[in-house]
């Protein structure tokens, strides 16, 4: 007989931190829980020294009073249904900068944040709760959270999936007292089979591709680097006291019906700069676009599903001065504000 998860919830919120790792108030503040589609396992690292190297007669560690911790963290995986509401609050953690208009039904555009710019060398952290509902003994509060890396996979004929891992600063906190919301924050899904493709030239006009479109991978990579974290480990103790940027990388990968004769095949030979976008709508204000204002064709992949010719289309996205940005997402939803100050 099967048992069942450690966790089949986790609570986030809007809000990030005051600076990494100091805790949310989780009564006031931790309090959007989303759908899970597998269980939230956490996934910790720990590293020790030993006397593995001192002169013995033997090569293995002898002393287990010379084994000392020197370092812990621990990583998140999610995967969640697509619903708006946590694909807003995913991709503003994971970018870093958002912008939001309206009152009732709200537009928010997402870019990434300039690593480079004055105090931006490090992205927003939030806290998370992790959990079997009802089991007040799993509860486990996680602090200086960050989006490492996140997926979402657009199938035509489907759901779309949004996965990917968070960075935590290594300590687990009892949240034994801490109540679950009653339901869940997710109202809004949308499915592939309301997705708009298109395709222009950069600064042109958009051609409408939706005809052949087949499906779409897009991911953003942060690759934070929690060994440079490691230089402040004697006054911060062995938990991470800071997080920040690797080289990040975005993927754009999109599969069309189609043969070595359309005309992808002239934008990679021609070498032409493009934009590019993937608009994902449930109404009129409830809606996704994933957009690279300015791209190269990298490669163009030929094959076969079984039933059509296929091409799997690579974009290679580029900084694009109007935007301050690789990418711009637009995400409309019923959600007021991302990234918000306690």
């Amino acid at each position: 007989m099967g048992t069942r998860p450690f966790c089949n919830r986790m609570a986030m919120s809007v809000y990030k931190e005051a600076s990494y790792g100091n805790s949310l108030d989780a009564a006031s503040y931790i309090d959007q829980m989303f759908e899970l589609q597998e269980p939230a396992l956490i996934d910790p690292t720990l590293e020790f020294v030993d006397d593995a190297s001192f002169l013995k007669g033997h090569e293995w560690p002898e002393d287990t009073g010379k084994r000392i911790l020197v370092a812990q963290d621990a990583e998140i995986p999610f995967n969640f249904p697509s619903s708006l509401e946590v694909m807003g609050l995913l991709l503003a953690f994971a970018c870093g900068e958002v912008s939001t208009s309206g009152s009732s039904d709200f537009e928010h555009t997402i870019t990434m944040q300039d690593a480079c710019a004055s105090g931006k060398d490090a992205l927003p952290s939030t806290s998370v709760i992790t959990g079997f509902l009802g089991d007040t003994a799993s509860y486990l509060q996680f602090n200086g959270v960050m989006i490492n890396e996140l997926t979402i996979n657009i199938d035509s004929q489907g759901w779309l999936p949004v996965t990917g891992t968070l960075y935590t600063d290594g300590e687990q906190v009892d949240a034994s007292s801490y109540t679950f919301p009653t339901s869940f924050t997710s109202s809004d899904f949308v499915t592939g089979a309301n997705t708009t493709f298109s395709i222009g030239p950069y600064g042109g006009t958009y051609t409408n591709y939706s005809s052949i479109f087949r499906g779409l991978n897009f991911s953003i990579n942060n690759n934070l680097d929690r060994g440079d974290a490691r230089s402040n480990i004697g006054a911060a103790g062995v938990y991470l006291s800071e997080l920040r940027f690797g080289e990040r990388q975005i993927t754009f990968n999109v599969t069309v019906q189609g043969h070595q004769g359309d005309a992808q095949w002239d934008y990679l030979i021609d070498g032409a700069t493009l934009m590019v976008k993937a608009y994902v709508e449930k109404s009129a204000t409830r809606s996704i676009q994933i957009e690279l204002p300015k791209c190269e064709l990298g490669n163009i992949t030929p094959g076969f599903d079984g039933m059509r010719d296929t091409l799997e289309l690579q974009f290679d996205a580029f900084y694009d001065s109007t935007e301050s940005s690789p990418v711009k997402l637009i995400v409309m939803n019923g959600v007021a504000e991302y990234l918000k100050s306690t």
